[in-house]
């Protein structure tokens, strides 16, 4: 492929890089399932039938919806940098000084980011899903006369999964955030040895 044709598509990648600075979508999302775990969390009482607190975990599709989203992230972030590698590597041992190290360094943070949001929703999602399955025992066990310290430690194994979930929701967001900066670093970076070379 010739070197025009190379620089022209690095050049839409940075294009992709500020879409995937501006991602807002995933944020949304993490925020919605991190506000539906505070609702469960506020609604389960070791004397009330969780009824209302299983229905909220699974009605709710928006950790489904932000794990889908940080993929489609992951994917892009994946293509931007392919393409701009391919026309930059060659050029690698040539380049110095501020610009090039910018790109190297928000680059690999940006993969980083993205590829650790990816993990926190994955382990957010098995703590979601083991809250749902225990409230869902006690649903389903709440006439058979369990004894209420029994149902009370059901209860607090349901809390201690949702806690490990938000902190897991938490740190996806984080990520996302970090992503976002490093996107916006890695395409200015860019942009400079675009306009340099």
């Amino acid at each position: 492929m010739m070197e025009a044709d190379l620089k022209a598509q690095a050049a839409t990648a940075m294009g992709l890089l500020c879409g995937i600075s501006r991602a807002s979508l995933p944020l949304e999302f993490i925020d919605l399932a991190l506000r539906t775990i505070q609702e469960t969390d506020s609604a389960i009482r070791p004397q009330v039938q969780p009824d209302a607190a299983v229905q909220r975990l699974t009605s709710s599709h928006s950790l489904a919806f932000a794990t889908r989203e940080v993929a489609e992230l992951e994917l892009s972030v994946e293509a931007a940098i392919t393409v701009v590698s391919r026309w930059l590597d060659p050029k690698v041992d040539g380049l110095q000084g501020l610009p090039a190290n910018a790109w190297r360094v928000q680059s690999d943070e940006l993969v980083a980011a993205v590829a650790n949001a990816g993990e926190m929703l994955e382990a957010a999602a098995m703590h979601w899903y083991y809250a749902s399955g225990v409230l869902d025992v006690i649903v389903t066990c709440w006439f058979n006369h369990i004894p209420l310290n029994v149902r009370e430690a059901w209860v607090q194994d349901a809390r201690t999964s949702l806690a490990s979930a938000r902190d897991r929701l938490s740190d996806a967001h984080a990520s996302v955030s970090k992503a976002c900066a490093a996107a916006t670093g890695a395409r200015d970076a860019g942009k400079i040895i675009l306009d340099l070379l």
